[in-house]
């Protein structure tokens, strides 16, 4: 198992208090083994190994218990009074009326309850009646290019490892397909698949997976670039396509809510507000953008954008899109009311590219810091008004 200290870390500071942990993510971005991690810990605290309850309701053998009564029944039934026990929930999602399980649990007192997800829809509906403000949600995502490097046997944040990242992908499990492109291609598909089916189709209702497969492809090609309702049906009709404009909307929340990506909202530099108007669109790992769309172009820029963003994710409560009248800013990060403003430019080749990146962070009229993050050699390092140009590379692997 590769260690993920990154999510160990939260479980530690959360560890033993009155709350419902819910680890949420992408299936196969590693959920399980976090938990398996965990439990590793805590048995090395001396946890006595009676005393944690692991249950995964998407293995077969535990069918009877995706009954709430029925999983309820069983867990209570090994708790006793003498000290904490650790019950980890894998796949909670499996059992309807979870929520409820999960309320009368924490009713003993001595537990320390461990949940993980594959969808948003376990922290939609009913769970916000029974738990609000009882329980704490982890995101989890693929390998960052941090956690990526401890895989490979020269771990430095080179562009060679770039590359590979890019390649390879970020989901655990690609890891066993590193020299077998044809495999890992058939990988990635199999995930898709799973998404688009399982957590899409299935749970919504939706019956027309030809419609969601091309509304994937068309967010893969369009990485980094503004787009709204109507734009998506218009590049839809290209394809020879038609969606209704409340399809397309009911349809990208359902993708959303698989985890395949993210949707980015405008943020007003000036007005410090939210502007409901063409938001930007990542994947949750950019590897999905090589099977689902024939193109001979990498598309660099936007590819980077995409990893960017998912570190920011990681390190901030906020990431938005910045815009003003003056121009675009890629990404506002915010923790609270601290910003952070981020230019992404994979290379800076002359003096007007550079002014260009430039000018949007020029315009900001605060003082919260203001960076551009770059593979080109010849800019990193200098500083132009206060305006940092920093190593894309040297960003990824830094501490928050």
């Amino acid at each position: 198992m590769i260690p993920r200290p990154y999510y160990i870390e939260q479980l530690k500071r959360l560890k033993d208090k009155p709350i419902i942990k819910i680890l949420t993510g992408p299936r196969r971005s590693g959920k399980s083994t976090i938990l398996q991690l965990w439990k590793n810990e805590l048995l090395a605290c001396g946890i006595n190994e009676n005393h944690i309850i692991e249950l995964n309701l998407a293995d077969l053998s535990n069918e009877s218990l995706r009954n709430k009564k029925s999983l309820y029944d069983f867990i209570a039934s090994k708790i006793a009074k003498d000290s904490i026990y650790y019950v980890f929930i894998d796949e909670i999602q499996e059992c309807p009326g979870f929520e409820k399980v999960a309320e009368s649990l924490m009713l003993f007192g001595n537990i320390d309850l461990y949940m993980t997800g594959s969808n948003a829809y376990v922290l939609s509906g009913e769970l916000a009646t029974y738990l609000t403000g009882r329980y704490l949600e982890i995101k989890v995502y693929p390998f960052s290019f941090k956690e990526f490097l401890t895989t490979r046997e020269h771990d430095e944040p080179s562009r060679e490892n770039l590359a590979a990242y890019l390649t390879e992908g970020s989901f655990p499990g690609a890891l066993l397909f590193r020299e077998m492109p044809r495999e890992r291609k058939d990988y990635y598909q199999m995930l898709f698949d799973s998404m688009i089916l399982k957590d899409v189709s299935n749970r919504k209702g939706i019956k027309d997976v030809t419609l969601l497969i091309k509304l994937s492809q068309i967010l893969a090609s369009s990485l980094g670039s503004s787009l709204s309702v109507r734009k998506i049906a218009n590049t839809a009709k290209s394809f020879g396509v038609s969606f209704s404009e409340p399809t397309i909307s009911a349809y990208l929340k359902a993708l959303e809510d698989a985890y395949f990506c993210f949707k980015v909202p405008r943020f007003n530099l000036k007005g410090r507000q939210l502007l409901k108007q063409d938001e930007k669109y990542y994947l949750v790992d950019p590897t999905f953008r090589q099977f689902l769309i024939s193109s001979t172009s990498p598309d660099l820029g936007h590819v980077i954008e995409n990893i960017v963003y998912l570190e920011l994710k990681r390190r901030y409560q906020s990431v938005y899109v910045g815009t003003d009248r003056a121009g675009e800013v890629d990404f506002v990060a915010a923790n609270g009311n601290d910003y952070v403003y981020y230019q992404v430019a994979a290379y800076l080749s002359d003096e007007q590219t550079l002014e260009r990146e430039l000018n949007s962070l020029k315009n900001i009229a605060d003082h919260y810091p203001k960076c551009i993050l770059t593979l080109d050699p010849l800019f990193i390092g200098q500083q132009y008004s206060g305006i940092r140009c920093l190593s894309l590379l040297d960003w990824l692997v830094s501490e928050n």
